[in-house]
């Protein structure tokens, strides 16, 4: 499934949630109210809110409930977004200019915080200690997910179980919290609020994989991004790497091309011998495994329109690497 036919029931209900995000970032300062609102008009699937959304429609639905806090949801990932822009120095994301390259470095740090603060201040005037208290672990785990990334760059021995704690820790922990608070608060028990959960961050990780392989396979067309094998470039190693460190019997090209300072015939040499590893067919098993496991966690709840939307979702998110 590669279309977004499973956002179907909740497309009206989205776009009422975009509106909202554009409010609630809404400055009187000129240069921060355009600088903000450059990477909510750059689009994106706003996967977060619509796993939300869909979580809340299996049980005891109510858009005015949810609606603020998908919108913040979608908010606190747009500001780690752009403060990982900073971080890596990067041009492009989604096929236009980051804020960082459109206009400082300075300006980007700002515009994170902004949009992270907006969030912050409309969830915590409308929602109770509990879900706060949800989403500043969610930070916290975010954080160290990256400081994880950071500590592993250019690692060329990471295991695969380290990949793994970083992906779910940097990516698949908002996708689980997301579906646990769209649960929680449209009425679910607790058995199904935490099945969501581990739906979420199935999902989660399989995404992240899916994006993995994007970089190795995918054009800047489909990445938005300057060209592939970014994150080979930038020292952050991902499962088809690993594998093809681990199986390739050309690991030992690969390792010397990772070692020096590669240039882009290297780069593209090093991303060869991915491919003929079998690093993209192990990595995409791998992502069909944990879809599977967000399917199975779904058996908490009646079969549905809803339950087969989000089964869609999580075929969608491996399907774009075929």
């Amino acid at each position: 499934m590669k279309s977004l036919d499973f956002l179907g029931d909740i497309a009206g209900d989205l776009a009422k949630v975009e509106e909202h995000l554009k409010e609630t970032v809404s400055s009187r300062d000129p240069l921060l109210n355009q600088a903000s609102l450059h990477p909510l008009e750059a689009g994106g699937k706003r996967l977060r809110p619509a796993m939300l959304l869909m979580a809340g429609r299996l049980f005891d639905y109510d858009l005015e409930t949810l609606k603020p806090l998908a919108a913040g949801a979608e908010l606190m990932h747009m500001a780690t977004l752009v403060h990982d822009d900073v971080i890596d120095n990067s041009s492009l994301r989604r096929g236009r200019p980051t804020v960082n390259a459109a206009w400082s470095s300075k300006v980007a740090v700002l515009v994170g915080d902004y949009l992270f603060a907006s969030a912050v201040a409309s969830i915590a005037s409308r929602y109770s200690s509990e879900v706060v208290r949800i989403l500043a672990d969610l930070v916290v785990e975010i954080c160290h997910g990256e400081m994880l990334q950071t500590r592993h760059g250019y690692d060329l021995d990471l295991t695969e179980d380290g990949y793994l704690q970083r992906i779910q820790e940097k990516t698949a922990s908002f996708f689980g919290v997301c579906t646990r608070l769209g649960a929680l608060l449209c009425g679910a028990s607790p058995e199904q609020v935490d099945a969501l959960r581990r739906y979420g961050d199935s999902v989660g990780i399989a995404f992240q994989m899916a994006d993995d392989l994007l970089d190795i396979l995918g054009s800047a067309a489909e990445t938005g991004k300057p060209v592939a094998g970014g994150d080979m470039r930038s020292g952050v190693y991902t499962l088809p790497l690993l594998y093809a460190l681990k199986h390739s019997p050309r690991a030992d090209r690969l390792r010397e091309i990772l070692s020096g300072d590669a240039d882009d015939s290297a780069i593209g040499e090093a991303l060869e011998i991915i491919k003929a590893s079998g690093g993209v067919d192990y990595t995409r098993r791998q992502a069909i495994r944990y879809v599977d496991e967000a399917k199975a966690a779904l058996t908490v709840v009646p079969e549905s329109r809803g339950r087969k939307a989000l089964e869609g979702l999580a075929d969608f998110v491996v399907s774009r690497t075929w």
